[in-house]
């Protein structure tokens, strides 16, 4: 059996890293080296031979500042994370990711983590269980654009269609200023979020580091000159993520985020992508998503070591 290593952060080789995200069956942003050293408040990670299946460890300290006891948890604007590798066979080993979180509970006093979809699916769910006291599905909708958008829209629901038919005048402005969108959002997004100021400040330096990639775009709802609604998408493999979103809260339902995604399904329809709405478990955001169309793909959370 190749060599299993919990590797400090330091040295990763963070090109490989990438490289290794980049070929996987299951490939996603939040796993690149690039992301999580913005996301994460500390990353190491668990090696399986030159890069063939790897693991990303986010952790933090249990007290602020004392590191005698370190925690494992999953950061936020990070959906899910776990295994990765191009080797289909190697993802599915048990024998190797049962070695893999053994190296893992050894150093790390708690664990609440998200597997990413592939793993959720791929691996016995006994595995899971078998491993952590406590293991929940959690809910990720995503949306096919592959198709015309006539062929998109009639799967929208009845309420969907008709709240689109509502003659409000928007205009859509696709924008660069991070700024004009992060003070909207930071207005507008609502308090469950429970968003503080060092979330605001990640979410900053994630805008400016999609703005220097190229890999996200901004988009503005206007309506008579007054902005309205937001969205960020990052655009990374073959996946458009909705990793931000916003939008003026009125006692009227004027519907602007719900034409605001109408807009961009619509800019983006017959091209080989997927839209990923990132969740929600919540029943009124799940309706919302799921009145577009979407379909569910979902995730495992668990936490505490058994």
């Amino acid at each position: 059996m190749n060599n299993i290593r919990l590797i400090k952060n330091t040295v990763i080789d963070k090109k490989k890293w990438d490289l290794c995200v980049e070929g996987s069956v299951n490939r996603t942003h939040y796993a690149l080296s690039w992301y999580l050293d913005i996301v994460a408040d500390k990353w190491d990670a668990v090696v399986y031979g030159d890069y063939e299946l790897i693991f990303p460890v986010t952790y933090k300290n249990l007290i602020p500042f004392i590191s005698t006891v370190k925690i494992i948890y999953q950061p936020m604007f990070c959906q899910q994370l776990g295994f990765f590798s191009n080797d289909i066979d190697l993802i599915n080993d048990e024998k190797i990711l049962k070695k893999i979180l053994s190296l893992v509970k050894k150093k790390y006093s708690s664990f609440s983590y998200s597997f990413n979809n592939f793993n959720a699916e791929s691996i016995k769910f006994n595995f899971f269980s078998s491993n952590f006291k406590e293991v929940s599905k959690k809910t990720n909708l995503i949306l096919n654009l592959f198709d015309n958008y006539k062929n998109l829209h009639v799967n929208y629901s009845e309420n969907t269609r008709r709240n689109l038919k509502k003659t409000i005048l928007l205009d859509f402005r696709k924008s660069n200023d991070n700024l004009i969108f992060l003070n909207f959002y930071k207005k507008n997004v609502p308090s469950a979020a429970n968003l503080k100021s060092k979330h605001f400040n990640k979410i900053y330096k994630l805008l400016e580091n999609f703005k220097r990639r190229g890999n996200s775009e901004i988009i503005l709802a206007y309506e008579k000159d007054i902005l309205v609604a937001v969205i960020c998408i990052v655009k990374i493999f073959d996946t458009h993520t909705l990793l931000f979103n916003a939008s003026i809260r009125l006692p009227q339902n004027k519907n602007y985020m719900a034409k605001l995604i109408d807009f961009y399904i619509k800019k983006y329809s017959g091209t080989k992508n997927i839209l990923d709405f990132e969740g929600s478990s919540l029943a009124g955001v799940k309706r919302f998503y799921q009145g577009f169309g979407a379909i569910e793909k979902n995730y495992i959370n668990v936490s505490k070591f058994r």
